[in-house]
């Protein structure tokens, strides 16, 4: 069995292309020109390209044949990132790599975001609800959302999977939501945004694993979008002490309602748009929807159609992921 992955130096990515290798897969990777191939991955071929300039046409018949490609690669969420830059990437360069797949992979799984639903103020959000509109500028949710639609514009051609992971966090995650709130609480810069009694829902990273296999193993009908999330969300002041209490520490040293962080979060936004600023300000309002929205996630479409039973709650998740952070020297001592 082969499998052609991408992200491989990434977080989700380069752990999909690890558990492929450990389960007996042969693995080939696309990466970034002067990558550098993560030790773990060493068994797995790898080949290389910008997806921002992935060409379909070049490609054809120059990347192998296999049963699965699992395609993770995305310019991430982060301040400073054009428009045009995550249209490139994420949209064009997944319509591109694609293409060039059609005839050459049985099943594409695609790895986007429950970020495509935004931030409602709900729970229990399935994959029928609502998602964003698409308009003005594109960030990275609504670039997400627009190469969703582009894999299922080829469900007709070949078989093609969305899975949409919650906050997914875990060893290997060296600057996800959850690493950098560590970093936060361990310094004692982070506040509590609101009352704290918001839900938010991760996925640990073995969970996520478990439902992309879960996927391929099931994968007749082509086209599905299924929601992967942790076995219940959490609140977010119960996640912050956890990580607090790991840490030494005490949360919250201050408050702020959530008013007051959004205006805050504009003006700062404003203001480092107005200077040119290209370091991430200190308060985005993205920031502050990600810490202080109240939202969850249903996997019942998961676990009904692929057998996908999440295991690793955050009680037993967050431990494995702080010792982690430590051992890699993440966390200020």
């Amino acid at each position: 069995m082969r499998a052609l992955v991408t992200g491989g130096t990434g977080f989700i990515g380069g752990a999909i292309a690890a558990r492929l290798l450990a389960s007996g897969w042969k693995v080939t990777l696309l990466l970034r020109p002067g990558a550098a191939l993560p030790a773990q991955l060493a068994q797995a071929e790898c080949i290389f390209s910008d997806l921002g300039q992935f060409n379909a046409a070049d490609w054809r018949g120059r990347l192998p044949e296999c049963e699965l490609a699992v395609h993770a690669a995305a310019i991430r969420n982060r301040w400073g990132t054009s428009p045009e830059a995550y249209r490139r990437v994420n949209v064009d360069g997944t319509q591109q790599f694609l293409n060039a797949l059609i005839g050459y992979a049985q099943h594409f799984i695609y790895i986007s975001s429950v970020g495509v639903y935004g931030y409602p103020g709900m729970l229990d959000i399935r994959e029928e609800s609502p998602v964003i509109g698409v308009r003005g500028a594109l960030d990275y949710h609504a670039s997400k959302l627009l190469a969703e639609q582009v894999v299922a514009q080829q469900a007709e051609r070949m078989c093609v999977t969305i899975l949409r992971p919650t906050i997914t966090y875990g060893p290997g995650d060296r600057d996800g939501m959850i690493t950098r709130m560590a970093q936060l609480i361990r310094a004692r810069r982070m506040p509590l945004i609101g009352t704290g009694k918001n839900f938010l829902h991760l996925a640990y990273i073995d969970d996520l694993l478990d439902a992309i296999l879960a996927a391929h193993a099931h994968r007749q009908n082509s086209g599905e979008v299924y929601n992967v999330s942790g076995p219940e969300p959490i609140r977010f002041l119960e996640l912050a002490r956890g990580i607090a209490a790991a840490s030494g520490t005490i949360f919250p040293r201050f408050q702020i309602p959530r008013p007051a962080a959004w205006l805050a979060g504009w003006l700062v936004e404003n203001l480092y748009r107005a200077a040119h600023l290209k370091t991430t300000p200190p308060i985005t309002r993205q920031m502050v929807n990600m810490v202080s929205a109240n939202r969850s996630f249903s996997h019942e479409k998961a676990s009904a159609r692929l057998g996908y039973a999440p295991q690793t709650g955050v009680n037993a998740g967050l431990p494995r992921a702080l010792e982690w952070m430590e051992s890699a020297g993440l966390l200020d001592k």
